[in-house]
């Protein structure tokens, strides 16, 4: 019921709402994507219809109350029968990582998909980041920035930029330089009020990066040596504040944002368009019209991860499992890694 409640009133309340929370809003003609997708996932949400799971689609989720990254057949709800779980990493099963650095990967928080869905870039809130293989079972980098470590992105060269609440900060980390230890490993610093979330932009060559209040933009240059350069801030404000996830949506070029509410954000206009006053949401996905997120119902966790639709029913639920982030296991065409 709670769920049906906060879903009934989005697309009464949906111009309103945003003129009132102070975000940007375009015209409404038929041209314009943005605001055409925020009424559209609106609609998603209220549907008493269950969504349709795409044939053969996986679930990849961070698992925080056994450390571990797993990999889900969507097509299974009931992710504790035998072959739910198709995958499963673990900092202390990976040789690759010293068993002195394992608690850095303590509440993992972050699971994208990157390198064409065959390596999943992970961080953790005791401050790792690791990129990891999906064939090998193993991490072929992985480092220590800060703690509440939130996202990652993987950069055009093979680079990793991090965002990390903790130090109010996003992190670069110079890899194709060479990074000998991960106690060594290159890294500047740049401030972000509270950053939560970290997009590489293809298209734009871009990085989008949010916090509390802001999406800042930054141009990354590769010679003489990496660094970012912050551009442009666009503020966040009603269902926009509080930035906590940032994800492409699949075939269109938009990002979904997760924060008090969930919003659109076109880049092209740079633009935010509200969309639904869920809250909660720690982290959202698409593929092929399905939309999965993780909405917090005990403290920051649930042991399901939802559908938009009928009443937010589980895609998957793992008994006594606290999962954070979980997304669609299928490539990144805006970031394109």
């Amino acid at each position: 019921m709670l769920f049906d409640c906060m879903i009934s009133r989005n697309l009464k309340t949906l111009i309103a709402a945003a003129v009132f929370a102070g975000i940007a809003i375009g015209c409404s003609s038929p041209g314009n994507k943005a605001q055409n997708f925020a009424f559209e996932i609106a609609k998603k949400f209220e549907s008493k219809s269950a969504a349709k799971i795409p044939a053969g689609s996986r679930i990849v989720c961070a698992e925080q109350k056994g450390s571990r990254v797993l990999i889900c057949d969507a097509s299974i709800s009931d992710w504790n029968k035998e072959g739910a779980i198709l995958w499963e990493w673990s900092p202390s099963s990976d040789t690759a990582i010293a068993p002195e650095h394992r608690k850095w990967f303590n509440c993992l928080s972050e699971v994208k998909p990157v390198k064409n869905a065959t390596a999943i870039l992970v961080t953790a809130s005791g401050g790792g980041v690791a990129l990891v293989d999906i064939k090998k079972n193993k991490a072929s980098f992985y480092a220590f920035d800060s703690g509440n470590m939130h996202s990652a992105c993987l950069l055009p060269d093979g680079n990793i930029v991090t965002a990390s609440s903790d130090g109010d900060h996003i992190c670069l980390f110079d890899i194709k330089n060479g990074c000998p230890s991960p106690e060594s490993a290159k890294k500047k610093i740049y401030y972000l009020k509270f950053a939560h979330a970290v997009v590489w932009d293809k298209k734009r060559e871009l990085l989008w990066a949010m916090g509390l209040d802001e999406i800042a933009t930054f141009k990354y240059a590769q010679e003489p040596e990496p660094i970012l350069e912050k551009v442009d801030s666009i503020p966040l404000s009603g269902a926009a504040y509080d930035g906590h996830d940032l994800c492409a949506v699949q075939g269109l070029d938009l990002l979904f944002m997760t924060g008090k509410g969930l919003s659109i954000f076109d880049p092209d206009e740079r633009k935010i368009y509200f969309s639904a006053d869920i809250e909660k949401l720690k982290s959202i996905s698409m593929n092929n019209g399905a939309v999965i997120v993780m909405r917090a119902d005990e403290s920051w966790w649930s042991q399901s991860i939802r559908l938009a639709g009928a009443g937010m029913l589980p895609a998957g639920t793992l008994k006594g499992a606290r999962f954070y982030k979980a997304r669609w296991l299928v490539p990144d065409h805006f970031s394109g890694n």
